[in-house]
């Protein structure tokens, strides 16, 4: 899309190109009644058309009955920055689509806009300097705005390309009277385009809460089947303690009752969690963290945990340099590491590895868990930090779980200021956190 941009004006004044009184003195030319009138009921029959046809008609005719060079229509529009500019949407004649926007602010037709009745410009280029590549070059101007309840829309123009032809009263009476035509389908079409715009935006919105509701629904459906399955367990765990008498069996009935417990408080922690991150709630605690000493407390608790799934367990510090420290929310970093260890030594199989990895980037610090699991397809890596998604076939061991964790860990690493990616490679799994050095405050 291209723009002829705003330039400063020369030494010329506008007064010296603007030269609109001339048209009371030039001596009109013999009007042609039966070209206009054929042509406005051409007009006529076509106001049910798509804009873009009946917009071009406008300017053929204005081109015909003026016996111009050129012909266009500018429409006023505002840009994503808030810049009012001028698109021609519509061109008859020497000038093509090379440009189409043009700013208001220092332009003929926003001149036009400007003073709110036709003006003519005699060589406007002299003055509007951003004009002075425009070829061919502009002799005359006859620029009339449009207006609807005397709001602006834009413009209609002709252009002389001749200096033997120049424009007089009965250009302006012809020209005037299609602004009126033009202004009425100009109106016509941008009401249509936002009652369309509207209709498409409602639709959206009704989408969205349709979205929301089926979400909600699913989302009761799985807290209910995590939270069902738990209880059902303590329910039966707790009928057998009752109709047994042999401690190693009661022992047993505890610990299920220990860990389907601790299962619920998990789930609904969890759940209140996400709900505080949602409505920010959850306020962050910075500090300085000594990252060599504060790892290697994490990673005894994993150590340990991966000794007994027969799994092996490192914490590989690549800090070529100092910092060694890192500026952030230890509690909120500690879950998240916690989530993403327990989860790998969750899916790592006997004998597989799991790798924490801390090293610096061009940005922060960036921390890898990297363990060995069963090939994850691409569709599953996109969902995996979905709340409740879990990966079919995922857990070997079927031992369960909320799939809430991931969800989390993506919510804190987002609330430090972060990022978090998931890949899987050659027989391994990778999740990526990178946090900046510094908090932005």
């Amino acid at each position: 899309m291209n723009l002829i941009t705003s330039q400063s004006p020369s030494p010329v004044t506008i007064d010296e190109v603007l030269i609109t009184p001339e048209l009371r003195f030039r001596a009109p030319r013999a009007p042609n009644l039966e070209a206009e009138n054929a042509a406005l009921h051409s007009l006529v029959k076509q106001m049910t058309e798509a804009p873009e046809v009946i917009m071009q008609s406008f300017v053929t005719i204005a081109m015909e009955l003026c016996q111009a060079g050129s012909a266009g229509i500018s429409q006023l529009e505002s840009t994503t920055c808030g810049e009012d500019v001028l698109r021609w949407i519509a061109l008859a004649g020497a000038y093509d689509q090379q440009y189409r926007l043009i700013p208001r602010n220092f332009s003929l037709c926003g001149t036009c806009l400007e003073r709110g009745t036709p003006q003519l410009f005699y060589r406007p280029e002299r003055y509007f300097t951003n004009f002075q590549q425009l070829r061919p070059a502009i002799i005359e101007a006859l620029v009339v705005p449009l207006l609807v309840n005397n709001q602006p829309l834009g413009t209609i123009w002709i252009v002389s390309h001749d200096e033997e032809r120049r424009f007089d009263a009965e250009d302006l009476r012809i020209m005037s009277s299609l602004a009126d035509f033009t202004a009425a389908a100009l109106s016509q079409s941008q009401a249509r385009y936002a009652a369309e715009a509207a209709a498409q935006r409602e639709q959206l919105a009704r989408t969205e809460a349709e979205q929301a509701n089926l979400a909600k629904d699913e989302f009761l459906a799985i807290v209910s089947h995590e939270m069902r399955t738990p209880l059902t367990n303590i329910k039966m765990a707790l009928l057998m303690l009752q109709t047994t008498s042999r401690d190693e069996r009661r022992d047993r009935y505890m610990q299920i009752l220990q860990s389907e417990c601790e299962k619920e408080i998990g789930l609904v922690n969890n759940l209140l969690d996400l709900q505080r991150l949602a409505i920010g709630a959850d306020p962050i605690a910075w500090s300085v963290v000594q990252l060599p000493e504060w790892l290697r407390l994490i990673g005894e608790t994993y150590r340990e945990q991966a000794r007994l799934h027969q799994q092996s367990f490192r914490v590989n510090f690549a800090l070529a340099s100092k910092p060694y420290t890192l500026v952030t929310d230890a509690a909120k970093l500690e879950r998240i590491l916690r989530e993403l260890l327990h989860n790998a030594c969750k899916y790592t199989p006997v004998g597989g590895k799991i790798t924490l990895t801390v090293r610096h980037t061009f940005a922060g610090v960036e921390f890898q868990v990297d363990n060995t699991s069963e090939e994850i397809p691409s569709e599953a890596l996109e969902r995996l930090f979905e709340k409740f998604y879990r990966v079919p076939g995922g857990d070997p061991r079927k031992q369960g779980g909320t799939g809430l964790g991931l969800a989390l860990a993506q919510k804190l690493v987002q609330l430090l200021g972060g990022q978090i990616q998931a890949s899987h490679q050659l027989g391994h799994t990778v999740v990526t956190i990178e946090l900046p050095h510094q908090p932005e405050t």
